[in-house]
């Protein structure tokens, strides 16, 4: 599925749920809540990030023993492994 045609999919459905409960009397009020919901008021345009895939390199241990780390570096990136049921 296209991403972007889910997100649309998405918002129309969220527009539509939004729009059965609305029942407003007062016509200038209606109007308003109308206007915010066609500006899309309620929900953020869609976001697309691109992550690149890095070059695995030295370990930090290392990187913190020959020099371009400080050596309290190594201690605050250790990833910690979960216990094994």
């Amino acid at each position: 599925m296209n991403i972007l045609q889910f997100h649309n999919k998405l918002i129309e459905n969220y527009r539509s749920y939004i729009q059965s409960f609305l029942n407003i009397k007062d016509p200038g009020i209606n109007e308003f809540v109308d206007s915010g919901i066609k500006d899309k008021k309620l929900w953020p345009e869609p976001l697309v990030q691109f992550n690149p895939t890095y070059q695995k390199g030295s370990k930090i241990q290392k990187l913190t023993d020959n020099g371009p780390l400080n050596s309290g570096s190594s201690e605050k990136c250790v990833v910690k492994k979960a216990n094994a049921l």
